[in-house]
């Protein structure tokens, strides 16, 4: 075999050494990733964004720990720098439990469109992503002062579902009309006993008639 053909076949050898070098740290590499994927918490996380600021809720599933949490806000495509430390549990303390929420405050103008990312850095897993045109809610003027919201979770309030407690004035026409009905049921008891104080007197002038019939008849008789 002359040298060049044995260049050749070295060169062969090495480059299916490489190839198979390269497969098997490719697997190793999947392998892990998969391995990793499963230790990603199992949690359900859902949120609201506002023109107030931020909300996310743990509906159930895994406790997450805060300092394994990040935060991404971007507003119009623009990132904030907003952090989980940012905000502030339910629970007061550093771990997001389920039925807990977590809120930060800040100001969207109306119309803004807000991207929120929620990830777990221990598994590389977002847990919550949305992202929303925020409005501001309108406002309804009440008939007795003061706002209220326009907007709730069940839908649009109607004006005519708010109870408006009564003024001033009208507890007092209230009073009067009490105080007249008291004082014509007071009226009908007194023509009451004015009409049993009239029976009575015709009750009286009948037996005086009588007595008085009585008393002819006997003048009669002694005649």
């Amino acid at each position: 075999m002359s040298d060049r053909a044995q260049v050749e076949s070295i060169g062969v050898i090495l480059l299916v050494g490489v190839i198979v070098v390269s497969i098997s740290v490719g697997g190793v590499y999947a392998m892990g990733t998969f391995t990793q994927s499963t230790d990603a918490p199992d949690a359900a996380v859902t949120g609201e964004v506002g023109t107030d600021g931020i909300t996310l809720s743990h509906q159930g599933g895994d406790s997450l720990l805060g300092d394994d949490l990040r935060l991404i806000v971007r507003v119009n495509e623009s990132e904030t720098g907003d952090s989980w430390s940012d905000g502030t549990l339910s629970g007061g303390d550093n771990t997001f439990d389920p039925g807990e929420s977590w809120n930060v405050s800040r100001h969207y103008d109306n119309g803004s469109l807000v991207t929120v990312w929620l990830i777990d850095d221990s598994s590389n897993t977002v847990l919550f992503r949305t992202e929303t045109t925020v409005a501001a809610q309108d406002r309804v003027v009440s008939d007795v002062g003061g706002n209220i919201d326009a907007a709730d979770r069940e839908g649009e309030i109607e004006q005519s579902d708010i109870s408006t407690p009564p003024s001033d004035d009208s507890a007092e026409d209230e009073e009067e009309e009490r105080e007249g009905e008291e004082e014509e049921e007071e009226d009908e008891e007194e023509e009451e006993e004015d009409e049993e104080e009239e029976e009575e007197d015709e009750e009286e002038e009948e037996e005086d008639e009588e007595e008085e019939e009585d008393e002819e008849e006997e003048e009669e008789e002694e005649e």
